[in-house]
């Protein structure tokens, strides 16, 4: 009956655990602690990378979306004031508003009753008044003389609509020719509006 050593009892525990051993190696090097970390750490690393790209491509998006919308709006809004404004350029067009809306042509020009009406109703319906200009005087072939000229003002779009139809219903005849929006602010959404009107009056 062979004898075992000691010596191969001990040898072949040895050799068993590190059979044992190579069970957790991967390749050459295997895989350790740190190697672990640093692929958690960058699994973490590209997903938040992920959610802050896809998070910022929705605001530009959205940005983008509200940039269209203002555009459109704007357009909409010229439309519909050109629209509401479209007055008679013609003498009979101007004795036709007259007759229908029983406005007042005074027998002097009043530029301080102008500037009153206009600022008065630009205040009033919440607006900025700037500044008028007033252009070369016309005198038509029926004795009326036209005043043109222009006024600037800032509003929002509801406050500008209010002053236009607030200019129809003043007792002295107002016709506006157009209504320009020069520029506005994104961020409180207020128009600086160009618009171009005529005041007459008619000599005794």
């Amino acid at each position: 009956m062979p004898k075992y050593r000691k010596q191969d009892t001990v040898m072949k525990s040895h050799i068993g655990n590190k059979d044992s051993n190579k069970k957790f190696v991967l390749g050459q090097r295997g895989i350790s602690t740190i190697d672990i970390i640093i692929i958690i750490v960058a699994s973490i690393v590209i997903i938040v990378s992920g959610i802050f790209l896809y998070t910022n491509f929705k605001t530009l998006k959205q940005v983008n979306a509200d940039i269209a919308e203002m555009k459109l709006i704007i357009a909409e809004k010229q439309d519909t004031l050109n629209k509401l404004i479209e007055l008679g350029q013609s003498e009979d067009a101007l004795k036709e508003n007259y007759e229908k809306n029983k406005l007042y042509v005074p027998e002097f020009k009043d530029v301080v009753g102008i500037v009153s009406d206009v600022t008065g109703i630009v205040e009033d319906e919440g607006g900025d008044f700037r500044n008028i200009t007033y252009n070369t005087e016309v005198q038509m072939e029926n004795g009326v003389t036209d005043i043109p000229f222009k006024i600037r003002i800032e509003s929002t779009y509801e406050q500008l609509n209010s002053i236009v139809d607030e200019l129809g219903r003043t007792n002295r005849l107002y016709v506006i020719d157009s209504v320009t929006i020069i520029e506005t602010s994104g961020s409180n959404s207020i128009l600086n509006t160009e618009i171009e009107m005529h005041a007459y009056y008619k000599m005794p």
